[in-house]
C-alpha cells in the first residue's frame, strides 16, 4: 500500500477530464450548430467546406451581378423602343407624306424641319440613355485590346502581275472565283460561247457548249452557275463543266448578272431588268430607266446597278430606286465590292465609292482615259486602263495616282480577289494576275474595345456573358443626312429608314436574347448555389439529435467520474489502519 501516488485517483481523473472535454465540444457544436468549428475537429472537411463557402458567396455575388446586368439590358432595349416608336415611325410616316405630289417644294421644306426635330431626338436618346454612368446606345466599335499581331495586305504599290494566256484564243469576258476554282467566259473566234475552267488561274481547260453567241458575266448562287450576254443569250450550269442554253425572253443584250436575296439578277440594254429564282425561268422587270445597263453587284444585302449615268439600286431585283448622276458617260464601267464598300471605276478615268449602294462619293484620278476595271482593299486601289492597256495604282484611298505597268492586251472582266489572288480576264484570251501577301503587324497603341460590356455570372474566372452594345445615333442608323425637300429624297429615305428600322428591330431582339440567356443563367446559378449549399451543410453542420445524446451521455459520464473519483480519494486512509 502507498501514499505518494493515487494510480486509481489519477485514473479517475484522467477519465473525468476526458469526459469534461467531451462534455465541452458538444455543448459547443450544440450552441454553434456546427460540425466543424475549428480544424482539429476535421481538417479535411474544412478544407472542403471553405472552398465551398467561397464557391456559395461568389455565386450569390453573381446573381446580383446578372440582375444587374438585365437591368442595364432593360435599360438599353427600353432607349431602342423609345428610337423607333414615335420617333422612326414618324419619320417614315413625313417621308410617306412628302413623296406625294400633291405638296409643293415649300411644303416639304416644312417637313424637312420636323425631320430635323425627330433626327436630333434619335440622337438626344441615344447620348443620355445611361445605366450607372455607361452610355448604352451611342458606342462605336473600336479595336480590341490585344497584344497578337494584326493582318493587313502587301500595299499594292509591291505586288508583281504576270500575264498569262488561257491557252486558245477568244474573248474573255468575266471571271469568277467559287468552289476552289475559276470560270471564265466570252466568245470564240467563230462566235460561239467559250468556259474556261482552272483551279489555280494558270492551267486552264476548255469546257466551251456547242452554243452560239457569247457571254458577258457569270455568277453563282443557290448551287448553280448562271451566265449571260448578247442577244438574251443564258446559260446554266451545276459543275461549272456541263452548261445548258436557257431562254430568257429578250432579244436586248445582258450585259451583267448577279445572285442575291434568292434570286438571279441580269441587266443590260435598252433598260432591261431580268430576275429569275433558278436561272431557267426569267421574268422581265420594267423599271423605266431608259439607259443602257453595264454592270450590276449584289453585297451587303443590295443590288447596284450602273447605267450611262446613274447608279441604281433595289433590295430585291425588282424594285429599283434610281441613285446618285454620276456622270459615267458611254461605254463600260466596272463595280466592285471591297469587303465594306461599293466602289465604281467611270468612264472619264474618275472613280466612286458608296458604303451603302445610295449614296456615292466621286473622287477624280486624272488620269484622263477609260478605266475598265477597279480593285480595292483597305486604301489599296487599282484601274486598268481599256483603250492603251497600263496598270494604274494608288496607296492612300485613291488620292494619289502613279502609272505601274503597262500590258500587251486588253484586259476587260472585273478582278477576283481571293485567297490572296487577284485576277482578270481579256482579249485573245489574256489572264492577268498577281497574288498579294498577308503582313502580321503589332498594334503599336491597343486600343481597349469599349463597345462590349463582359458581366460576371459565375463563381470563377472566365464565367463570363457578353454584351455587345449598340449605337443608335442617327449617323449610325444611315439616317443622318435623308432629305425630305425633294421627291427624290423623299423616295431615297424611305428605303433607309426602312433599313434603320430593321436594325433597330435586330438589336432590340438582341438585346431579348440577352435578357433571356440572363434569366436562364441566373436559374443555373441559383440551383447550384442551392445544391452546393445543401453539400456543404452535410459537411459543416452538426446533427442536432445526435450531439444531444453525446452531451447527455458525457454528462452522466462526468457526474460518474466524480462520484468515482471522490471514492478513491478515501483509498491512502486505510494506511492509517496500519500506523495505530
Amino acid at each position: 500500500m502507498i501514499i505518494n501516488h493515487n494510480i486509481s485517483a489519477l485514473n479517475t481523473l484522467n477519465r473525468l477530464n476526458k469526459n469534461n472535454k467531451n462534455t465541452a465540444n458538444a455543448m459547443g457544436k450544440l450552441s454553434s450548430g456546427l460540425r466543424i468549428n475549428r480544424a482539429s475537429d476535421d481538417s479535411a472537411g474544412l478544407a472542403i467546406s471553405e472552398k465551398m463557402r467561397a464557391q456559395i458567396r461568389g455565386l450569390e455575388q453573381a446573381q446580383r451581378n446578372i440582375q444587374d446586368g438585365v437591368s442595364l439590358i432593360q435599360t438599353a432595349e427600353s432607349g431602342l423602343a423609345t428610337i423607333q416608336d414615335p420617333n422612326l415611325l414618324r419619320l417614315r410616316e413625313l417621308a410617306i407624306q412628302s413623296v406625294n405630289d400633291t405638296l409643293t417644294d415649300k411644303d416639304r421644306q416644312q417637313i424637312q424641319e420636323e425631320v430635323e426635330q425627330v433626327k436630333n431626338g434619335i440622337n438626344e436618346i441615344a447620348n443620355t440613355t445611361h445605366f450607372n454612368g455607361i452610355n448604352l446606345l451611342n458606342k462605336e466599335k473600336s479595336n480590341p485590346l490585344t497584344i497578337a499581331p494584326t493582318s493587313t495586305l502587301e500595299p499594292i504599290d509591291n505586288v508583281a502581275w504576270q500575264e498569262s494566256s488561257i491557252g486558245f484564243s477568244h474573248h474573255s469576258a468575266d471571271v469568277i472565283y467559287v468552289n476552289d476554282k475559276y470560270i471564265s467566259v466570252g466568245r470564240d473566234s467563230s462566235d460561239d460561247v467559250a468556259i474556261a475552267i482552272s483551279s489555280d488561274g494558270v492551267s486552264w481547260t476548255n469546257n466551251s457548249p456547242s452554243i452560239s453567241g457569247e457571254l458577258e458575266s457569270v455568277t453563282y448562287g443557290n448551287g448553280k452557275y448562271v451566265a449571260v450576254g448578247w442577244n438574251g443569250l443564258a446559260v446554266t450550269s451545276m459543275d461549272g463543266v456541263n452548261w445548258t442554253q436557257q431562254t430568257t425572253g429578250t432579244t436586248e443584250n445582258l450585259t451583267g448578272v448577279a445572285y442575291g436575296n434568292g434570286k438571279f439578277v441580269a441587266v443590260g440594254t435598252d433598260e432591261v431588268i431580268l430576275s429569275s429564282t433558278d436561272g431557267v425561268n426569267w421574268v422581265q422587270e420594267n423599271i423605266g430607266a431608259l439607259d443602257y445597263f453595264h454592270s450590276i453587284k449584289y453585297e451587303n444585302n443590295i443590288f447596284v446597278a450602273g447605267t450611262n449615268n446613274y447608279m441604281w439600286y433595289s433590295t430585291d431585283g425588282v424594285n429599283w430606286t434610281e441613285g446618285d448622276n454620276l456622270g459615267l458617260g458611254s461605254g463600260r464601267g466596272s463595280l466592285t465590292w471591297d469587303g465594306s464598300r461599293f466602289v465604281a471605276s467611270l468612264m472619264n478615268g474618275d472613280i466612286a465609292m458608296s458604303d451603302d449602294g445610295m449614296s456615292w462619293t466621286v473622287k477624280s484620278t486624272d488620269i484622263g482615259e477609260i478605266t475598265a476595271l477597279v480593285l480595292s482593299y483597305g486604301e489599296n486601289i487599282a484601274l486598268i486602263e481599256s483603250n492603251t492597256p497600263s496598270l494604274w495604282i494608288s496607296t492612300d484611298d485613291g488620292n494619289t495616282w502613279i502609272k505601274k505597268q503597262t500590258f500587251s492586251t486588253q484586259y476587260q472582266s472585273n478582278f477576283t480577289f481571293e485567297n490572296g489572288e487577284i485576277l482578270s480576264v481579256g482579249l485573245n484570251g489574256g489572264v492577268l494576275r498577281a497574288s498579294v501577301d498577308t503582313y502580321s503587324t503589332p498594334l503599336p497603341n491597343p486600343i481597349i474595345d469599349n463597345h462590349t460590356l463582359n458581366f460576371q455570372v459565375g463563381a470563377n474566372s472566365g464565367d463570363a456573358f457578353s454584351v455587345d452594345l449598340t449605337d443608335a445615333r442617327t449617323k449610325a442608323l444611315s439616317i443622318d443626312d435623308i432629305d425630305l425637300s425633294t421627291r427624290q429624297g423623299a423616295e431615297s429615305a424611305i428605303f433607309k429608314i426602312d433599313k434603320a428600322m430593321e436594325k433597330v428591330s435586330s438589336e432590340r431582339g438582341k438585346y431579348g436574347a440577352y435578357q433571356n440567356a440572363l434569366e436562364h443563367i441566373h436559374n443555373n446559378v441559383s440551383n447550384y448555389e442551392l445544391n452546393l449549399t445543401a453539400s456543404e451543410s452535410r459537411i459543416r453542420d452538426t446533427d442536432i439529435a445526435k450531439q444531444m445524446m453525446i452531451l447527455t451521455k458525457n454528462q452522466i459520464l462526468s457526474q460518474a467520474s466524480q462520484s468515482m473519483l471522490s471514492h478513491v480519494n478515501q483509498q491512502p486512509q486505510q494506511v492509517l489502519q496500519l500506523l495505530r
